[in-house]
């Protein structure tokens, strides 16, 4: 199964633009779990979208085709072959 996953803002600068994450079907299909696992290939900067315990980080926004999700509910949001997720650090300006 092939998703993409694009960041936004300052996670460009660690995750670049987008990346399309191919992964096993069944491996995982929740948006929290492959986002994490391809998060987790970049060690230093994983604290930066997750927490220590795996949970989204407060401030971040993800957004799963085009639709807004609660990162409580990300853990609920299966996953299907071409999905694509975007993840939003906090933005702010003027």
């Amino acid at each position: 199964m092939k998703i993409k996953i694009k960041f936004f803002a300052r996670f460009t600068e660690i995750f670049g633009k987008e990346a399309i994450f191919e992964y096993e079907a069944g491996e995982t299909n929740s948006l929290k779990d492959a986002v994490g696992a391809f998060c987790r290939s970049y060690p230093e900067k994983y604290g930066e979208v997750f927490t220590r315990d795996g949970e989204f980080q407060d401030y971040v926004l993800i957004m799963h085709n085009l639709e807004r999700i609660d990162r409580d509910d990300a853990g609920a949001v299966k996953l299907a072959d071409g999905d694509e997720i975007a993840i939003y650090p906090p933005v702010a300006g003027g």
